[in-house]
């Protein structure tokens, strides 16, 4: 009886042992989520201004604006 018991409760701390590691790893994701959700907030609250929708079109499609410049470079060595 006495080995059953001992068994059933050295199986109970492993258990234990185990669910303390998993807290522990669920706090620092619980704590990284936080951190994104902030960091998406703000990128939301920056997006919401028409500047920076202007500056991620010409970021995203290699787009220039009507004051700028684009030099196109041909890759040709001339040895036609």
């Amino acid at each position: 009886m006495g080995l059953i018991l001992g068994l059933g409760l050295e199986g109970t701390l492993w258990r234990l042992w185990l669910l303390s590691g998993q807290r522990s790893k669920m706090a620092q994701e619980l704590l990284d989520l936080r951190q994104e959700k902030l960091r998406l907030e703000n990128r939301i609250k920056l997006a919401q201004s028409p500047e920076f929708l202007a500056r991620e079109a010409l970021q995203r499609f290699d787009l220039v604006s009507k004051d700028q410049l684009v030099f196109v470079f041909s890759l040709d060595d001339g040895n036609d």
